[in-house]
């Protein structure tokens, strides 16, 4: 995984009511209509944050008939988790994704007292 696809997992968990349907979802497969009643917004509200949650690969969706039925894509949120551990316990001065910061930080470190 890169930062940049964390960096999309985490803006789509950002909005409370994702984050609840997430939590619903990674308990059971449901329609919009489930979704709508549960949160009582519109179908189009929901299908609106069923599409960012889909776009940032944490949710799956199968069509039956003229239903869609969503879940949560587990592998993606383990993935997701396993990512930002290893991101988080990166020694700074190695972590490729912020090799530009780093370089800055070694100029100013032993120039700057924060007393």
């Amino acid at each position: 995984m890169e930062l940049e696809k964390l960096l999309q997992v985490f803006k789509a968990l950002g909005d409370e009511t994702r984050l609840k349907m997430i939590k619903l979802l990674f308990e059971e497969e449901m329609c919009v209509c489930k979704l709508e009643a549960t949160f009582n917004v519109s179908q189009a509200r929901i299908s609106q944050n069923l599409r960012t949650l889909k776009q940032a690969g944490l949710v799956e969706d199968r069509r039956d008939g003229k239903w869609v039925h969503y879940k949560v894509n587990k592998k993606v949120i383990a993935e997701s988790i396993a990512y930002l551990g290893e991101f988080l316990g990166e020694d700074f001065k190695f972590c490729c994704e912020m090799k530009d910061e780093y370089e800055k930080y070694e100029k100013i470190a032993s120039k700057l007292s924060c007393k």
